[in-house]
């Protein structure tokens, strides 16, 4: 009752301010009216006259302007002042009549007017007229998109302010340039500009131009990745803040972007340790908004970043309390939506539908078409994961059928593609898919068309249309290899702007995983392996079968022509098809780039398949203090490089073989030291051949690595620790810029008269150390100027260090266009793999 009464109380002195504003607004335009009744054609009913057009537009804002009313007396007031002959006047009139459109919205007026507002300040001299003009001019052309124009005005503009010592203009001008450089995406100049600002308010020492430039200039680096420069230039805008006693300021911009910046390096103690000291401001000024705001924060922190669910639980529940007691129903919304998606993540999936459908009412009171849709579809995911189909299909038709935003409305037909495909209902998920497509192809993402590709695949093999599945296959692979370019560049930005983070006074520990799921994940991609290995079988059969009746055609007649070109399009189909099969083995490049983020992978099979291959897996570390911590995640990286007996079909069939013994080496037996992981597959691999009647010989050469953090004596300096074990293939490390070869044992995984225990290998690597592991295809290719001459290892490592001055991915391309370049017309002879990684 008493908040009611308090609202009717709170509506009612607003209407009450809007009405006293309004009656003093029409006692101005009474009193002004009277002066005008009695003036001359001079310069004072010009005054007047002008007069009136800023009362009504600062007292009846919207709708005496659309009825002109002001303009009519704007046009009285510039037919005296041409009549009287008064320049500036018109000037002044011809500027009015440009906020005028302005304000409607008219972008082409609002230039005209400007454009004789200048050729006036022209005529008179009037530097800093024009140089004001200008402004409002290169504004008034970047709002209506003429970005070189807009440029040209500030220049200008520049020019004349730096004559008259106008530093405050100068300082102005510089933010305007950079933000038209910001449109048109010259980052370099963008962020010139906003530090030209930046100088030039320090000399004036302008406290509100310091934090307005530095604010600008913090959000570009952001944009650009370079965290360091960007925390620099926040504290410049905080610091200017706490000198003013702006405490709301200082609270948002370290709970919004200074905290936030720390959680994207995953520095989670000082994010944490950020947003309390915002927390602890908002407390302090009694700010509830701001308080629930960064309560909702840290929530998300501990949800996404430490996996502490429990306490992510307590901070969204203390911020949706805080909301509730605001009234605001959208934060609400928001607060259930939070609170379901860490009940999910605790597997308490009653719980999570709870809370999924209370937000789900509140978005339908509020009438939010994309909260409504974003519901829908976590719903429909929480029963799709809960294996509950027909109830997942109902939300998914409620999702698309509510969503209007084109990136809702892809997503809408990216869920149903794949109920439906769950459904085995194949040809209603091929047309969802399509339109999927067409979405994707609206927005001109190349994420969601890669995405729709590779349902559109999955339709068709599973339709039995094999054409077109490989193609929509070709096109995902093509499209996958793009996408993991642009994270790869992003994620290159990032690493080089690391900041390190101090100590903390709590140290925060991640949640160890439960056993139960370590031996479900294992006994999920065992059954895969499996899975791999038989439709790898099928797939070769199929090849022999196609094989055996070219060959059986080619006896009985040479007159099949057609019909033998026809089989053998259908051998290379099959044996792509097994391509596909294959390269499920192999880890996702996106993944590998989580993990070696400042790394490249050359991978160039001979044939269509290949007995070369990359493997990767990652070990967590469990109840490690984040404080021990200095690389971005709490995991062993274990990745090789692997050259199996052969190549093409029969190197794939073994690849498929020792693949699998690796992954059962470490998720099975639990191992983690390279030597020991060898030794284990060398076992595995032999008892799967020993099966056969006859004697296999086939094995697998490998280098193979251990990457774990380490902490070294200092403060806060990191370093890691590399442990090594090869067959056959040996193990470069730069350091110093100097290549050291460490090699492998002189035996093969597999067969092996003379078998003993393979050797592990510890070293300690610093920052800007880089591994090279690799088959030995590379350096046997031949080429050159005859064709005759082979690479070696030797011109290989030379090429090594000449590459060293590029990115790991320049890297990658560079020995890429070598290779291609020095074979030119030669074939390849072997299958190429070669993985560098910088840390």
């Amino acid at each position: 009752m008493k908040r009611t009464i308090l609202l009717v109380l709170f509506i009612f002195s607003i209407g009450a301010q809007q009405v006293f504003a309004q009656k003093m607004g029409q006692a101005r335009i009474d009193s002004l009216l009277s002066v005008l009744s009695k003036s001359k054609e001079d310069t004072n009913k010009v005054n007047t006259l002008f007069q009136l057009t800023g009362v009504y537009v600062n007292y009846f804002y919207q709708k005496e302007i659309k009825d002109s009313i002001p303009k009519e007396y704007l046009y009285q007031a510039l037919k005296i002042a041409k009549k009287t002959n008064s320049k500036k006047k018109q000037a002044d009139c011809y500027d009015r009549f440009a906020m005028l459109n302005s304000i409607e919205g008219n972008k082409e007026k609002t230039i005209e007017y400007y454009l004789a507002s200048l050729k006036i300040a022209t005529e008179l001299g009037d530097k800093k007229r024009i140089a004001t003009t200008n402004i409002s001019l290169g504004e008034s052309y970047n709002e209506a998109g003429y970005y070189d124009k807009a440029l040209e005005m500030f220049l200008a503009s520049l020019k004349i302010l730096e004559e008259l010592g106008d530093k405050k203009g100068v300082a102005q001008c510089y933010n305007n340039l950079g933000l038209t450089y910001d449109r048109k995406k010259n980052t370099l100049k963008k962020t010139e500009c906003f530090l030209g600002a930046l100088k030039t308010y320090n000399e004036i020492n302008d406290t509100n131009g310091i934090a307005q430039a530095s604010t600008l200039l913090a959000v570009e680096y952001f944009d650009q990745g370079n965290y360091e420069k960007a925390l620099e230039t926040y504290f410049i805008s905080i610091k200017t803040y706490q000198a003013q006693g702006k405490k709301s300021m200082v609270a948002n911009f370290t709970s919004t972007s200074i905290a936030y910046i720390y959680q994207q390096q995953k520095n989670y103690a000082k994010a944490l340790e950020t947003y309390l000291v915002a927390l602890k401001i908002y407390k302090e000024l009694g700010d509830k908004s701001g308080t629930a705001d960064t309560y909702e924060r840290i929530g998300w922190l501990y949800l996404d970043g430490l996996h502490n669910y429990e306490k992510a639980l307590e901070n969204f529940s203390t911020a949706l309390k805080l909301y509730e007691e605001l009234g605001a129903k959208g934060n609400i919304a928001n607060s259930y939506d939070n609170l379901a998606s860490t009940y999910s993540k605790l597997h308490n999936k009653d719980k999570a539908l709870e809370y999924y459908l209370a937000s789900l009412k509140l978005y339908q009171e509020l009438g939010d078409k994309h909260g409504l849709s974003q519901e829908y579809y976590s719903i429909g995911d929480n029963y799709e994961t809960d294996g509950k189909y027909d109830k997942a299909l109902e939300n998914y038709l409620s999702e698309n059928k509510i969503a209007e935003d084109k990136s809702d409305k892809a997503l809408s037909y990216k869920n149903l593609a794949r109920i439906y495909f769950k459904k085995n209902k194949f040809n209603d998920a091929k047309e969802q898919s399509l339109l999927y497509l067409k979405c994707a192809k609206e927005l001109q993402s190349n994420s969601q068309l890669k995405n729709s590709y590779h349902l559109l695949s999955q339709c068709d093999s599973a339709l039995s249309n094999w054409k077109g599945a490989y193609a929509y296959h070709k096109l995902f692979k093509e499209l996958s290899d793009s996408v993991d370019n642009i994270e790869f560049i992003k994620k290159s930005a990032e690493m080089t702007s690391k900041y390190e983070s101090g100590k903390s006074d709590s140290e925060i520990k991640f949640l160890a995983k439960e056993k139960e799921n370590q031996l479900a994940l294992s006994a999920a991609e065992s059954k895969k392996q499996k899975l791999i290995i038989l439709f790898v079988a099928i797939g070769l059969l199929i090849v022999m079968v196609f094989a055996g009746f070219i060959f059986r055609s080619l006896r009985i007649t040479n007159k099949q022509k057609d019909i033998i070109e026809e089989k053998n399009r259908e051998i290379t189909d099959s044996i792509e098809y097994a391509l596909r099969i294959q390269t499920a083995i192999l880890p996702p490049t996106r993944i590998v780039k989580q993990y070696l983020e400042n790394s490249f992978i050359l991978y160039k099979p001979k044939d269509i398949v290949a007995g070369d291959f990359y493997w990767m897996e990652t070990v967590q570390l469990d109840n490690v203090p984040i404080s021990q911590l200095t690389n971005e995640t709490n995991q062993l990286i274990l990745f090789a490089a692997c050259d199996c007996t052969g190549h093409g079909v029969p190197g794939a069939m073994v690849s498929v073989v020792c693949h699998n013994a690796l992954n059962r080496a470490v998720r099975e037996f639990g191992l983690t030291e390279p030597a020991k992981i060898l030794d284990k597959t060398a076992e595995i691999v032999i008892e799967n051949f020993s099966k056969s009647e006859e004697e296999i010989k086939d094995g697998m050469d490998i280098s193979l690595c251990c990457l774990s953090p380490t902490l070294s004596e200092g403060e806060g300096a990191s370093s890691y620790k590399l442990e090594w074990a090869g067959a056959n293939n040996p193990l470069w490390l730069l350091q110093n810029g100097e290549i050291k070869e460490t090699k492998a044992d002189k035996q093969p995984i597999g067969m092996n008269e003379d078998s003993k225990p393979f050797t592990n290998h510890t070293f300690t690597l610093n920052s800007g150390d880089t591994i090279y592991i690799f088959t030995d295809g590379f350096a046997d290719q031949f080429g050159g100027d005859t064709g005759e001459k082979k690479l070696t290892k030797k011109r290989f490592k030379d090429l090594i260090l000449s590459i060293q001055d590029k990115s790991m991915q320049e890297q990658g391309i560079a020995l890429d266009k070598f290779i291609t370049d020095y074979r030119n017309v030669i074939e390849q002879i072997d299958d190429i793999l070669v993985l560098g990684v910088r840390v």
